[in-house]
């Protein structure tokens, strides 16, 4: 079967490989619309499996998750600063300063959700981020849940060498 010679023009045969990838950004833009939309009605628990799904995307996901970091309940900035976390490539933007730790940080600062919190200051924890240790250490003197000071003081005991008898201090304190 023979195509039709508009088909085997330059012209056409450009405007597929240009229209081919922005179709396929459009459908991951809005398959990370829905995967937000879901978290909205479901438990903070289910922040890691949708964090999971958009990180299955790649990084065509990227620019459409970091909208999230800032808006949203603290579960959607959780979930989208996992999934950029674990993107990568976040480095270059704000003057060297990862736009996922910013908000990891900022959400273990925040006491508005308490189990967003504890699980902001794990995965910093957990992944080691250590530009993350000198900001959370300042956090040791407020006051919150014990469990959360415990979390807290462990990840600053990993993350931040310079801050480790502060956090051994809390610690004590709290098993006092």
């Amino acid at each position: 079967m023979k195509h039709p010679a508009i088909l085997r023009s330059p012209v056409a045969l450009a405007l597929l490989l240009v229209l081919g990838p922005l179709r396929a950004q459009d459908e991951v833009s809005q398959r990370v619309d829905q995967l937000f939309a879901q978290l909205d009605q479901t438990p903070i628990s289910q922040a890691w499996r949708i964090s999971d799904e958009i990180v299955r995307l790649g990084d065509a996901a990227i620019p459409k998750v970091r909208e999230r970091l800032e808006a949203g309940a603290p579960k959607v900035r959780l979930a989208a600063a996992r999934s950029l976390l674990l993107l990568g490539g976040e480095e270059e933007v704000l003057g060297g300063e990862d736009p996922a730790v910013l908000a990891l940080v900022g959400l273990a600062s925040s006491s508005g959700d308490d189990e967003a919190r504890r699980l902001a200051i794990d995965l910093l924890a957990e992944e080691e981020v250590d530009e993350a240790g000198p900001a959370l250490a300042r956090l040791l003197m407020e006051p919150m849940p014990s469990v959360t000071k415990a979390r807290l003081a462990h990840a600053v005991y990993r993350l931040a060498p310079d801050h480790r008898e502060s956090a051994r201090r809390i610690m004590r304190d709290l098993l006092r």
